[in-house]
This record gives structure tokens, sequence and C-alpha cells, in this order.
């Protein structure tokens, strides 16, 4: 592999481990406000702001892919962790980057 591919597997790595990490903190907090009083004035809204919190986290996400999609697009459409015979059946079945050009 070369060095670039490596560097944009692994800026796609830190990226989706960033990620992760923040959808568990995110899921930690959704589970703690479920666990609140609905009484408790202002649930809704709390539990609102977490929705919009999250979905705002999930923007972000897509918008880093596709910062880093249009640096490095074939490591998203031969994924590095693809063992030949994947690459060939993605292949077969139809998923051709020339299809997103």
């Amino acid at each position: 592999m070369s060095t670039m591919a490596s560097d944009a597997h692994s800026l796609k790595h830190y990226c989706f481990e960033e990620w992760i990490n923040l959808q568990q903190e995110n899921l930690s907090e959704l589970l703690q406000g479920l666990s609140l009083n609905p009484n408790i004035p202002d649930h809704h809204d709390s539990l609102s702001q977490l929705t919009q919190k999250n979905v705002q986290h999930f923007q972000e996400y897509i918008d880093k892919r596709r910062h880093l999609a249009r640096d490095h697009i074939s490591t998203y459409f031969a994924p590095s962790w693809c063992n030949s015979l994947e690459s060939s059946l993605i292949w077969i079945a139809g998923c051709r980057p020339s299809m997103f050009i």
C-alpha cells in the first residue's frame, strides 16, 4: 500500500474511531436522559436538545467523511481491509467506481 493510501486509510480510521467514541458518549447521555423522571419540568426539552446534538454530531461525521472522500476516494470504493475475493465480489456485483464519477 502506498504512503498516500496508508495516510488516507489512517485518517479514515481515526475519523471512524472518533465517531464511535462520540456515539458511546451520546448513548450514555441519552440513556441518562431517558432514566430521568418524565414529570420533571423541561424533561421533553432536554431530550429534544440531546436529539438535536446527536443529529448535529452525525452531520459533522458525514461532513468529515465527505471531505476525506474528496481527497482520497479510492479508499471508499476499494477498502484496504477487503481481501482480493471480497474486492472482486464488489466489482462483480456491479459497484464500480466509474459509476460515481
